[in-house]
């Protein structure tokens, strides 16, 4: 979506390896260093910042309520989007809580 290249343009200040428009309200993007992060697609706001990977992300993956993301690192870890709805103190660790390999 254009919100959720216009978060990237901002934020990132770079064109992600791998991008996915959520839904209006969020965006996620993976980059060359491993990190897969979530924005308020609307105004820009990192959300989350998780290390998933050792390589780059290479691909994202949305099939329901669950995000799974690939790297060159060889694996694909998959994260709960459920807790998207966490209040933002606590979305970092529920998060990294629901993040781990398929």
């Amino acid at each position: 979506s254009s919100a959720a290249s216009d978060v990237y343009k901002r934020q990132l200040r770079q064109k992600p390896d791998a991008a996915l428009p959520l839904s209006p309200d969020y965006a996620v993007a993976g980059l060359q260093d491993g990190s897969v992060r979530v924005f308020d697609a609307q105004d820009g706001t990192e959300l989350a910042r998780i290390t998933a990977h050792q390589r780059r992300v290479s691909d994202l993956l949305l099939d329901g309520d669950t995000l799974a993301s690939a790297s060159w690192d060889g694996w694909v870890h998959r994260m709960d989007l459920s807790v998207l709805h966490t209040e933002t103190d606590a979305l970092q660790k529920a998060i990294e809580q629901s993040w781990g390999p398929l």
